[in-house]
């Protein structure tokens, strides 16, 4: 993964009227590739060329990643809205990155919960149901958290760097930080006093 990649997504994200697919974990990687240049600049001085070099490979990379993720937001958005008026499976789940299905799950929700319990009810002469509206997406957000395999850990004494089950890299940590982790290492941390998992 390099800036080239995602100039080369947003290009087809652009061409395209429908959502394109990315790669796997495609966000976790960019955010990863982030951290790879924000680290290299540790190593020059900041009046130096290869500093300003580095900063505006940064800046280059930014921009390119809020444009892509704007306009498949505006997708996302855009057809989610067109499913629920007509009772169509627009989208795919398989163009989607996680945290796109999540976005994607809550804005249909909460559109089809206004469209049975406040339009519908508009439309038919019938009293408005506010209640029913926050209530059906209340539980159906609650669902969708069980499904998430992160939880919150608020770490609990000073870790350094460790190695977690998925290879990555995670810390140092001080006590008081606040992160995400998939479910058996948050179990782990906790189960050593590391950490506590907020519920």
């Amino acid at each position: 993964m390099d800036i080239s990649d995602i100039i080369t997504y947003l290009q087809k994200e652009k061409e395209k009227k429908t959502l394109q697919s990315l790669q796997k974990d495609f966000y976790v990687k960019v955010s990863e590739l982030l951290k790879k240049y924000k680290k290299q600049l540790e190593a020059y001085k900041s009046d130096s060329k290869e500093y300003r070099e580095v900063i505006a490979t940064i800046d280059r990379l930014k921009e390119s990643l809020s444009e892509l993720i704007n306009i498949r937001i505006s997708k996302i958005i855009n057809n989610t809205v067109l499913e629920v008026k007509e009772d169509l499976n627009i989208i795919s789940e398989d163009f989607l990155e996680e945290e796109e299905k999540l976005l994607y799950s809550l804005i249909k929700k909460i559109l089809k919960s206004y469209k049975e319990n406040i339009q519908n009810k508009i439309i038919n002469g019938e009293e408005i149901d506010i209640n029913k509206f926050f209530s059906d997406i209340n539980i159906n957000i609650s669902l969708y958290q069980n499904k998430i395999d992160k939880k919150i850990v608020i770490i609990k004494n000073q870790l350094p760097k460790i190695v977690g089950p998925n290879g990555k890299i995670y810390g140092p940590f001080k006590v008081g930080d606040i992160i995400i982790l998939n479910n058996n290492f948050a179990e782990k941390l906790e189960n050593t006093g590391i950490g506590k998992i907020v519920n």
